[in-house]
């Protein structure tokens, strides 16, 4: 069966991420050591799925970090910690011509509405195909089945048109077991030869 869309994941395939530098900041200002503020960093299940809002989220850590700034100032530390995957972004420039592209993420919304300003042009790929989440609709973190399922409706496909693409191991075999070929994202080299298995060949406009 022909791909025609790719499931995309964002963080560490989109953009590369680098919470060390968060991490860092943070210890400027409370002297802890960077492995207790990189506890700051780590996954919060409940602010992935907006069960807790952006304001109780950072509140509970400049409690229990003991930061000495307000509420924004920690999310403008918290979320500016991305760097755009350069070769992978003009890879698929040349593909949204031939094939259509969802992101599927578990990001949370503070840090995609910081991204889609800081990375416009990397947004603009997906045309408003975005399975996040936050959303209403989803309210799911990979590896629930809820948020592929909402990934393939929104980009119009079913499992075997649509190729997922993600860093993490678990989240690929999830994909797997809903019967959606996936991969997981290493290096842009390993991904071009992915979709050459898929049929895809990346420099062809």
């Amino acid at each position: 069966m022909k791909i025609s869309n790719l499931l995309l994941d964002l963080g560490n395939v989109l953009v590369i991420n680098h919470p060390e530098r968060a991490a860092k900041e943070f210890s400027r200002l409370n002297k802890l050591n960077l492995a207790e503020n990189m506890e700051i960093m780590a996954d919060d299940i409940d602010y992935m799925e907006r069960k807790i809002s952006p304001s109780q989220f950072a509140r509970r850590h400049i409690r229990a970090k003991n930061l000495p700034i307000s509420e924004q100032e920690f999310h403008d530390i918290y979320v500016d910690i991305f760097a755009l995957n350069v070769p992978l972004f003009n890879l698929l420039k040349k593909l949204k011509s031939r094939i259509t592209l969802t992101m599927l993420s578990n990001t949370e919304m503070t840090t995609i509405e910081f991204l889609k300003k800081k990375f416009p042009q990397l947004f603009s790929l997906f045309d408003g195909r975005l399975a996040l989440s936050f959303l209403e609709e989803v309210r799911a973190v990979k590896p629930k089945k809820k948020i592929y399922q909402y990934a393939l409706k929104v980009s119009g496909s079913r499992p075997g048109t649509a190729a997922f693409f993600d860093d993490k191991m678990e989240y690929v075999e999830a994909a797997r077991k809903l019967g959606i070929p996936a991969y997981r994202y290493t290096t842009i080299q390993k991904f071009q030869d992915d979709l050459l298995s898929l049929g895809l060949r990346p420099g062809q406009q």
